[in-house]
């Protein structure tokens, strides 16, 4: 029997999934990628509201935080090390995607 919590947040997930995977297979530059993600999560009613399983919903608001950091280099304060440069967010929308796609058994 299908586990409806996972299986809804599967649907839910699907936006992110492909949206990071386009960011980590380089089909979209990184300021692409931050504009749209950010956007998606301010305007998706199901993460606002908490409907993700803990599990699920702790990977992406790490993530989030990530994205939130990240400061294109010239842009950058190397005296401020909460912000993250193209290559750090890159290796952790991989580790992102792998974690997600292991939690929904892809």
């Amino acid at each position: 029997m299908v586990d409806q919590q996972k299986y809804l947040d599967g649907i839910h997930l699907q936006k992110y999934l492909n949206l990071i995977l386009l960011f980590v297979s380089k089909e979209i530059t990184t300021e692409f990628f931050e504009k749209n993600f950010l956007a998606t999560r301010r305007n998706d009613p199901y993460w606002m509201s908490g409907s993700f399983e803990n599990s699920i919903s702790q990977i992406l608001d790490t993530f989030f935080l990530d994205v939130d950091d990240y400061v294109p280099d010239e842009l950058r304060d190397g005296t401020n090390k909460l912000n993250i440069n193209e290559k750090e967010l890159l290796k952790r929308a991989k580790c992102t995607l792998d974690k997600l796609q292991n939690q929904i058994n892809i």
